[in-house]
């Protein structure tokens, strides 16, 4: 008969223990790998947040350069402005009416673009070739109701569109107040007020609120964030047209004086961030960007 043999305490302590070794490692990597990408992750998300601040301030302040004074506002914290939500081309206007030219025709150049429908707390403004003694300039109006008609009958003498888009299109019809005297053709714009702002939320974290104004701000929505706990996190800077800083905030005739924002967001990191050669704790970013104000005197 044949004697059969097991592992004697001495071969399974050394096992186990190898065991133990092996396993505390992968453990530990893999703890390690997780931080690793968990502060990635971080990094990441703060990073966007900041970019995705300075994209909104740069796209609405772009867009806010048509009128003399297009900033309403500016203080060191916020900024109220008239931004342009939509351009079109008139393709008709009687009394207070003005048509604008259909959105998308299906021939050469779109005349019309709008971003958002204009309801009554937006502004117009259109350009009017004057002759003498009347120059040639922007008129500004309110917004009093937005409807739409067939392009047949709002731009039935408009040389603007071709016979497909008159038969099928439809015009945007604006009524204003107080009335604009421009011609077919005229350019047009949509002017929106609104304020940007870094404002506290419930969290106790700083994020870039947008409030739409008319008669007076409405509720505050958050566009980009968050940041870090400080009002400071979202500053603007003012600059006039030689690079010298205004003082803010800016106020009255000043505010025309105003050709440059710099924008500076500062973020820190929700969690803690721990990487190789960096150390451990709460991450900070920043992020500057200097926006020129378009056709700015």
């Amino acid at each position: 008969m044949s004697t059969r043999r097991g592992f004697t305490l001495v071969e399974l302590l050394c096992a186990f223990t190898l065991l133990a070794i092996v396993g505390t490692t992968i453990g530990r990597l893999l703890i390690g790998q997780q931080r690793f990408y968990a502060s990635v992750g971080e990094r990441v998300a703060m990073r966007s947040q900041l970019r995705d601040g300075a994209d909104v301030l740069a796209l609405a302040l772009r867009h806010a350069a048509l009128q003399q004074t297009p900033i309403v506002a500016a203080t060191d914290t916020a900024i109220e402005l008239s931004t342009v939500i939509g351009a079109g081309t008139a393709c008709g206007a009687s009394g207070a009416e003005l048509d604008l030219a259909p959105e998308g025709p299906s021939v050469g150049i779109p005349l019309t673009a709008l971003a958002l429908t204009p309801d009554s707390a937006d502004e117009i403004v259109a350009y009017a070739a004057g002759s003498a003694p009347s120059p040639s300039g922007w008129s500004r109006a309110r917004v009093v109701a937005v409807s739409t008609r067939p392009a047949s009958a709002a731009c039935a003498t408009s040389p603007l569109l071709s016979a497909i888009d008159r038969a099928n299109g439809r015009a945007t019809a604006i009524t204003v107040s107080p009335p604009l005297a421009v011609a077919p053709g005229a350019p047009v714009r949509i002017l929106r007020h609104v304020r940007f702002d870094g404002y506290r939320a419930g969290d106790g974290r700083i994020y870039l609120g947008y409030r739409r104004c008319g008669n007076g701000c409405n509720t505050v929505q958050p566009v980009a964030g968050p940041y870090g706990t400080s009002l400071r996190d979202v500053q603007f800077r003012y600059f006039d047209v030689t690079g010298a800083a205004l003082s803010a905030p800016v106020f009255g005739p000043a505010l025309s004086r105003i050709t440059r924002v710099d924008v500076v967001l500062r973020a820190a990191s929700l969690g803690v961030v721990d990487l190789p050669g960096v150390g451990r704790g709460v991450a900070h970013d920043s992020t500057l960007v200097s926006i020129g104000l378009r056709n700015a005197p």
